[in-house]
């Protein structure tokens, strides 16, 4: 039971996701909701399929529409859908019944469908909005941090080369410390710079060629200098040149790397593999670690997600490394998942064509 209420409360949590959407996805919702129902009611009379009186079906069919059209797309999609529910309510069901329903009264119920359409529009657009200065107020934050860090970052190196000279070694040990915690933080700042990007559509891409096998090599290089306990083996087979981001394509396979250490045993190893394929490349970083229920493998690539074992644990994060990694991998046309066992560790992948088509900007 607990199970099937979190898989309830992840799967609603993706649903009230905040996310502005396209024009053209927002404004056609409506109206192709709006085409189905008057399929269904032309063809599937819900009186027949409900037992239940057809004009009281139209109208919560006609609610839903406006419902899930302001709440997809804000004020302006929830009214146009409004409006011509309203229209298609009073012209095509209410003045079909007149010798039943009266014509002040349905006048009366329209005007009320009307009033409750704005009401849920207008709901919906101040979560927006409010989604919005959220995000705002988070990246001005991550931002005006950067700063002071990059200086404690900047004086701890310089105590550290002074301490090297002086051979202080317990003061190199507190200089280090220092360092590492200053690049954890570093690690989560970014991370939130980049989601309010992404949710204000200003994640930028830079594309250009360059060697796939290279570009991991030297992310894993680097992570070895840094989990300098941590086991790392690497079959590196990758000699392709892909066109892409380099930095961002880099920045999944840390985030991969910096997971696999963060949800395994220290004494375990990480496995990172390499491929070419016809028409790309492949990835691969395999741990020995918890590992991820079956229930929640489908959840984890969302926004602010982290899985029960993950917060039950010692492992901290924000839950938003591998959203923001697959939306970048979206971006590059690729595919990014994971196989695992909870208690046997996890295997994500991550595929890349060579040459994109319809690359977008």
């Amino acid at each position: 039971m607990e199970e099937l209420w979190f898989s309830i409360k992840s799967g609603l949590s993706r649903i009230s996701c905040y996310k502005r959407r396209n024009r053209i996805y927002r404004y056609g919702l409506p109206i192709v909701l709006i085409i189905f129902d008057l399929l269904i009611i032309r063809y599937f009379p819900p009186a027949y399929l409900l037992f239940i009186r057809a004009d009281t079906v139209d109208l919560l069919l006609l609610l839903f529409i406006v419902t899930v059209s302001a709440w997809f797309g804000g004020f302006g999609p929830g009214i146009l859908a409004t409006i011509i529910t309203a229209v298609l309510n009073y012209y095509v069901l209410l003045l079909a019944d007149l010798a039943i329903h009266p014509l002040i009264g349905d006048q009366l119920v329209t005007v009320i469908y009307i009033v409750l359409g704005f009401i849920i529009s207008m709901i919906s657009e101040a979560r927006y909005q409010s989604e919005a200065q959220k995000n705002q107020f988070i990246g001005l934050v991550a931002h005006e941090l950067k700063n002071p860090l990059s200086s404690i970052k900047g004086f701890s190196e310089l105590i550290d080369n002074l301490a090297k000279k002086s051979h202080l070694s317990k003061l190199r040990e507190y200089t280090s410390i220092i360092e590492y915690q200053s690049e954890k933080l570093m690690e989560l700042i970014d991370d939130l710079l980049d989601i309010t990007k992404v949710e204000v559509g200003k994640f930028e891409y830079k594309d250009e060629p360059f060697n796939f096998g290279d570009l991991v090599k030297e992310v894993v290089d680097h992570q070895k200098i840094i989990q300098k306990d941590r086991q790392i083996t690497m079959s590196n087979r990758s000699r392709k040149i892909i066109m892409g981001d380099r930095y961002r394509i880099g920045q999944v396979v840390v985030n991969l790397l910096t997971n696999a250490f963060k949800y395994s045993p220290p004494d375990s190893k990480v496995k990172v593999r390499t491929s070419d394929q016809k028409g790309g490349v492949v990835l691969s970083v395999q741990d020995f670690g918890i590992g991820i229920p079956f229930s929640e493998q489908h959840t984890i690539f969302s926004q602010y997600y982290r899985t029960k074992s993950a917060e039950k644990g010692k492992a901290k994060g924000l839950g938003l490394g591998l959203y923001i990694s697959s939306q970048i991998v979206e971006h590059h046309q690729g595919k990014l998942w994971v196989k695992s066992r909870e208690g046997h560790g996890s295997t994500f992948s991550l595929e890349l064509p060579s040459n994109r088509l319809n690359r977008r900007k």
